[in-house]
């Protein structure tokens, strides 16, 4: 069982073994003798890797609750009972921009809790076979395996840095902005809006003078912003931080809402703990004063 529950974590075998500190021959054992037993598959090949099937993904949320209610009976009678832990999975711009400047802030709330964060290049995180107890999602609300709460509204605005602001002025201006240099973002697993998008939104004609620099993460967008290489779109709880900072100045007053929303997630099939509902309701404080349109930054 512990074999199985940390290949459908890592999807890996390797990995898992690695984890296990056993060889990956063995944890390939473990998981054929399990499967024979049960006598259907868990694990199918898929063209990107290793993948659950259906009733793969159901056994490994079983398992992974089994085993963690065994360690909580092993802690307890041993009288060594170790802090909860709060395991969320966030795009790395929003790890780095916006939770990593908190994180001090929920552990002095709560010490007790320990805080395990992950980085995702994909919304549509698998939470219960990656093992994780909340993530984020852009969209409707409306997903079969999660429980969601609205966090806020999609808003994008134009950000660059005070020095290149002051070296191209009028940016405030649409159609001096379409000549500027524009930050890109192509990101392999995630979809958000680009400039196209954004310049269309405003009614304005996206007619793009130059090619310029593309990154594909956005956490880089912001980077490059920041140093001076150029404007990019800012989400804007994200770049709030960096705003508030100094660091980054909106693009006039400019601010499209694209109609989706940003939502918490975790688990449909989760049991309720009282850590988790802590770092949930703590999270979501963190956002009523978003929504404020931003000041002129040009």
């Amino acid at each position: 069982m512990f074999a199985v529950e940390a290949v459908g974590r890592h999807l890996s075998f390797t990995a898992a073994a690695e984890e296990l500190g056993i060889s990956q021959p063995a944890v390939s054992k473990a998981v054929r003798a399990t499967e024979d037993a049960l006598g259907f598959p868990l694990f199918e090949r898929e063209h990107r890797g290793l993948g659950l099937t259906p009733k793969g993904k159901a056994f490994v949320g079983e398992a992974r609750a089994l085993l963690q209610q065994m360690s909580d009976v092993v802690q307890e009678l041993a009288g060594q009972k170790e802090a909860p832990v709060v395991r969320a999975c966030f795009s790395s711009s929003f790890v780095a921009l916006w939770m990593l400047p908190r994180v001090s802030d929920f552990s002095g709330l709560n010490p007790d809790v320990a805080l395990h964060l992950e980085e995702s290049d994909s919304d549509m995180v698998d939470l219960d076979a990656r093992g994780v107890d909340f993530s984020a999602r852009l969209g409707d609300g409306k997903w079969d395996d999660v429980q969601s709460w609205f966090l806020l509204p999609e808003r994008v605005g134009a950000v660059a840095s005070p020095d290149y602001v002051a070296r191209h002025p009028g940016l405030a201006d649409l159609s001096v902005l379409t000549q500027a240099d524009l930050i890109h973002v192509d990101e392999p697993k995630r979809v958000r809006i680009g400039w196209q998008d954004w310049f269309r939104a405003l009614r304005t004609k996206p007619s793009i003078a130059k090619v310029g620099l593309t990154v594909s993460d956005y956490h880089s967008a912001v980077d490059a912003a920041v140093i001076g290489q150029g404007v990019a779109l800012g989400w804007e709880h994200l770049v709030r931080g960096k705003i508030d900072q100094g660091q980054l100045v909106w693009i006039g007053t400019h601010m499209i809402e694209t109609g989706n929303g940003i939502y918490l997630v975790e688990p449909a099939s989760r049991q309720q703990s009282e850590h988790l509902s802590r770092f949930r309701d703590w999270l979501m404080g963190q956002f009523p004063d978003i929504g404020v349109v931003p000041e002129p930054g040009s």
